[in-house]
């Protein structure tokens, strides 16, 4: 009798397994949903974006606050690693010609400091100036363009 009740737990067990397996495909084939565009990031209101960054960097195992939706200071989320260490978010959903250029990138400079951050990151769904990318490299900010948070969004499955 002890044979059969192994017998069929073990059953019981694999059938569970394969249930799961079957689960995580289909999740995985089916997430049409969340398949992020630079095109459907840019028809998001601007804090829909933020809340969009602020849960990816959540997923990426910081601890995050977002700060209020007006007069931020010049970050919208503050992302604290497993150090300690404070990283300042500007994030910037624009779309179409409207490029993130170097004033941008100088008022987070300016924030990161008065704020006693790590480094600032500037996301934008679209894409930065020539100067902006100059100015980032001697300021100590990190530029995300849309293709790249674009595929950060589908890699974390947000």
């Amino acid at each position: 009798m002890n044979t059969y009740l192994v017998a069929y737990l073990t059953l019981i067990i694999l059938f569970i397994i394969f249930i799961l397996f079957i689960y995580k495909y289909y999740k995985k084939e089916n997430k049409t949903d969340k398949n992020w565009t630079i095109d459907k990031i840019q028809k998001l209101d601007p804090y829909t974006f933020e809340d969009l960054i602020e849960e990816l960097w959540r997923e990426k195992g910081y601890k995050v606050t977002k700060t209020t939706k007006s007069r931020d200071g010049g970050i919208d989320v503050y992302a604290t690693d497993w150090s300690n260490n404070i990283y300042g978010i500007e994030v910037k959903r624009y779309s179409g010609k409207n490029k993130v250029g170097r004033q941008e990138i100088q008022r987070l400079s300016g924030a990161i400091l008065q704020h006693d951050c790590k480094k600032g990151i500037l996301v934008t769904s679209n894409k930065f100036t020539k100067p902006a990318k100059d100015a980032s490299n001697k300021l100590n900010i990190r530029l995300i363009n849309g293709e790249e948070i674009t595929e950060e969004l589908n890699k974390y499955d947000i």
